[in-house]
């Protein structure tokens, strides 16, 4: 079976209920737990949403030709992913950040909306 898109999203819960077991005294740790947290459910959107569009575009523009489709199809789904992606990047590109555990379990609620409804227009 080859890897799925959701699996991304399952490891970034995952990782979301480790939060309360991180020592509060460990600021860099968190941060980097929040960062990938975010990227993973980012991730796992994305691609569950390029595979359910069967887009086979491999380049850097991906990203935005799945966020168009999805747009297109749901705004409000395609928001979701957009707002993702923004944090995805901020989370990934920008160091001078602070993430909050509020940001990392938000990320996991939008992922978990696009593949609610990822599965219910595949199931239609």
């Amino acid at each position: 079976m080859s890897f799925q898109g959701k699996e991304n999203c399952d490891f970034a819960d995952y990782l979301k209920d480790s939060i309360t077991s991180l020592p509060s005294e460990n600021r860099d740790l968190s941060q980097a737990l929040y960062r990938a947290i975010i990227s993973r459910a980012y991730y796992g959107a994305f691609l569950q949403t390029r595979e359910h569009f069967d887009i086979r575009d491999t380049s850097g523009s991906v990203h935005n030709a799945v966020k168009t489709t999805l747009t297109r199809e749901d705004r409000k789904a395609g928001n979701n992913l957009s707002g993702l992606l923004k944090l995805r990047k901020d989370a990934d590109y920008q160091t001078n950040l602070t993430f909050s555990a509020r940001q990392s379990k938000e990320s996991t609620r939008l992922a978990s909306n696009i593949l609610t409804y990822i599965e219910t227009r595949t199931t239609t």
